[in-house]
């Protein structure tokens, strides 16, 4: 970084009367009222008061450019983790996409189910963040995961079943946070609908996503001692994560419409 340093100068100029128009006969002259009235100690004192006004410009500019400097470095860091946590996101979906493909075959074409959980336990090995990757029937229950020992369960009642499940319109789904009935860990799900040819609804694949993981990911950022990080929703602002955790209770909730962040989101800021 480079700085532009200004030097300021103070200058006490001291005007003295002009000497009168020299005669035939000599005048005495008198001292200056002016000249005598300022002394060392007046001199001093315009001194001083030049330094501190040059240092309080200096530390006012310093100020301006740390503040500037953090705002900047605030930016990049918040582009850099969206960038990875898209990249996160869309390497799931991949995943996803994978599994609906090889479920919407038919059932004398798909492989069996054995071979299917195996093909979930090699993606969730390749990809640690994932906690686990499921599949679920038209019905909501249970059909094949990557944990091949679990005891099948029921999503009928999850949000977002039932929204995948009532939209035909909907590829993808994240939901809320919730307890995972898998883990029973807190956690966020990313999921795909199952449709045949004709758009009948077969069901969904889930990949299940720990809170631990994403503080992992966001916990090392040094933002200062009264700093924080969030990760809010973009479609409705809800809180997903804050580093520090605070109060739990604040997660789900959106934020209010004029809050300045909201505002500056909205409007891709």
């Amino acid at each position: 970084m480079v700085f532009d340093v200004f030097h300021i100068h103070c200058h006490a100029s001291i005007a003295t009367p002009k000497p009168p128009q020299m005669m035939n006969h000599k005048i005495k002259q008198k001292p200056s009222a002016i000249w005598t009235a300022v002394t060392p100690t007046v001199l001093v004192v315009v001194a001083l008061l030049c330094l501190l006004l040059t240092l309080g410009y200096f530390l006012r500019a310093g100020y301006q450019h740390a503040v500037l400097t953090a705002e900047v470095e605030a930016r990049n860091l918040v582009g850099v983790m969206e960038a990875k946590l898209s990249s996160e996101f869309a390497r799931v979906d991949g995943m996803l996409a994978f599994i609906v493909r090889e479920r919407q075959q038919e059932p004398s074409l798909r492989p069996p189910l054995a071979v299917q959980a195996q093909h979930l336990v090699q993606m969730v090995t390749s990809f640690p963040e994932l906690a686990g990757l499921f599949v679920f029937d038209a019905r909501g229950m249970m059909v094949v995961s990557s944990h091949p020992d679990m005891k099948p369960f029921s999503v009928a009642d999850r949000p977002h079943f039932r929204a995948l499940q009532s939209n035909p319109q909907a590829t993808m789904d994240f939901s809320d946070v919730l307890i995972a009935r898998a883990t029973s860990q807190g956690s966020m799900v990313q999921s795909r609908p199952i449709r045949n040819a004709a758009g009948q609804f077969m069901g969904i694949v889930v990949a299940l996503i720990h809170l631990d993981q994403l503080y992992a990911i966001f916990g090392n950022i040094s933002v200062g001692p009264n700093g924080m990080t969030l990760l809010r929703r973009s479609d409705n602002f809800k809180l997903v994560f804050r580093v520090p955790r605070f109060n739990e209770g604040d997660f789900n909730q959106p934020t209010p419409a004029n809050n300045p962040v909201r505002q500056h989101s909205e409007a891709g800021r």
